[in-house]
C-alpha cells in the first residue's frame, strides 16, 4: 500500500499508529507545518500495526524538525529507501541505527540545520547507495564507519563545514563511485587511502586532488571515469609535472574544469591513455597547449569550453593545433560544433 501527504497545512505531527499497518511507501510534500514524524513510539507499539514500511520519501516540509526520538529499531527493519529533501529545520534523525536495518539507499539534499547522521551506518550491511547534498552544518558522517560490504556509491556534495571522511573509506571495496564535491575543510581527508575498485571519481577542491594525485592516483587501475574542479590554484600543467605521475591507463572519460594558472595539459600524464574517448575542459582560461598528437589517437569527443587562447589555437583547419584533434569525430570548441 502506498500513501501520499502532499500540501496539508493543518498536519503538525504524524505517528505511526495513525498509518494503515500494511503501508509500504509513505510520500509527505510540502506540509509546511509538519515537525515531527515519530515511526516508532516505544515498545508497547501494538504488534498488530506492526511496521512494513520500505520507502520513505520527505519533501519541502519546511518546518520538521526531527524523525523519532531515539532509534528506529522497527522500522528500519523493513525500510530500504529514504529520502530527505528541503527540510530546513531538520536537525536529527534518529540517533543511532541497529544492525538489523535493510536500508539500501539513503538521500538527503538541503537539511541545513542536519549537524550529523545517526550512529551505526557501518551496521547497514545491505545498504548500497548513500548521496548527501547541501547539508550546510554538517560536521561528521559516520563516525563509526561506512558499511563495508555492499556500499557501490558515495556522493558527499557542498557539506562546507564537513571535517572528514571516515576513517574506513579504504576498505569500502565494493565501492564503485565516488563523489566529493565542495569539501573546503578536508585537511587531512583520505590518509588512509581510498578504495581501489573504484569505476568514476568525482572531486572537487585542491587538497582532495592533492592527496588522490601524490597518494592514491597510481591505485585506480579500474577507473573509467575521472572529473576534476578547482583542483590545484597554482597548477600549470595536468597532472602537474614536477610530481610525475601518470593518469590511469582504464580512464575512457575524463574533465578538467576550473583551473586558473593551468597551461598545458601533460604528455607524460597522457602518455598511457589509449582508451581515453570523452574529453572535457572548461573553465581554463590559460590553457594554450594539449598533449603530443599520438596522445588523443583514441578520442571520439572533444569539447572545450571557456579557454579562450586553447579555442583561438583549436579553430578549423587555421588554428596550430587543429592537426592534433582533426581526426577526433565530435569537436565543440567554445559551445560550437566544428566537426
Amino acid at each position: 500500500m502506498e500513501l501520499e501527504l502532499g500540501g496539508c497545512p493543518k498536519l503538525i505531527s504524524l505517528a505511526r499508529s495513525n498509518l494503515p499497518s500494511n503501508l509500504k511507501v509513505l510520500r509527505i510534500f510540502y506540509c509546511k507545518n509538519l515537525q515531527c514524524l515519530l515511526l516508532d513510539e516505544g515498545e508497547d507499539v501494538d504488534s498488530n500495526n506492526a511496521c512494513v514500511l520500505q520507502q520513505l520519501d520527505i519533501v519541502g516540509c519546511e518546518s520538521l524538525k526531527r524523525i523519532n526520538r531515539s532509534e528506529l529499531p522497527s522500522t528500519l527493519k523493513t525500510l530500504k529507501t529514504l529520502q530527505i529533501k528541503y527540510c530546513p529545520k531538520l536537525e536529527s534523525i534518529s540517533q543511532e541505527i541497529q544492525d538489523n536495518s535493510s536500508l539500501e539507499s539513503i538521500l538527503i539534499f538541503n537539511c541545513d540545520m542536519l549537524k550529523g547522521l545517526p550512529q551505526g551506518l557501518n551496521n547497514l550491511k545491505h545498504c548500497k547507495s548513500i548521496r548527501i547534498r547541501n547539508c550546510s552544518t554538517l560536521i561528521s558522517v559516520a563516525e563509526s564507519g561506512l558499511p563495508t560490504t555492499n556500499l557501490e556509491v558515495l556522493y558527499l556534495h557542498c557539506c562546507v563545514l564537513l571535517q572528514g571522511l571516515p576513517g574506513n573509506m579504504h576498505s569500502l571495496n565494493a565501492l564503485k563511485e565516488l563523489e566529493i564535491w565542495n569539501f573546503p575543510n578536508g585537511t587531512s581527508i583520505l590518509e588512509e587511502g581510498i578504495p581501489t575498485n573504484l569505476t568514476s571519481l568525482r572531486i572537487s577542491g585542491p587538497n582532495i586532488w592533492k592527496a588522490i594525485l601524490e597518494r592514491h592516483l597510481h591505485t585506480l587501475t579500474c577507473l573509467k571515469s575521472l572529473d576534476i574542479s578547482e583542483g590545484c590554484p597554482d597548477a600549470v600543467s595536468f597532472p602537474q609535472d614536477e610530481i610525475g605521475v601518470t593518469l590511469p591507463s582504464s580512464l575512457t572519460y575524463l574533465r578538467i574544469s576550473d583551473f586558473p594558472k593551468l597551461e598545458s595539459l601533460s604528455s607524460n600524464g597522457f602518455r598511457n591513455l589509449t582508451s581515453l574517448q570523452r574529453l572535457t575542459i572548461e573553465n581554463c582560461p590559460n590553457l594554450k597547449t594539449l598533449p603530443e598528437n599520438n596522445m588523443l589517437s583514441s578520442l571520439l569527443k572533444l569539447n572545450i569550453v571557456g579557454c579562450p587562447m586553447m579555442e583561438e589555437r583549436c579553430k578549423r583547419d587555421k588554428g596550430p593545433d587543429w592537426s592534433k584533434i582533426s581526426h577526433i569525430p565530435y569537436v565543440a570548441i567554445g559551445g560550437l560544433i566544428v566537426c
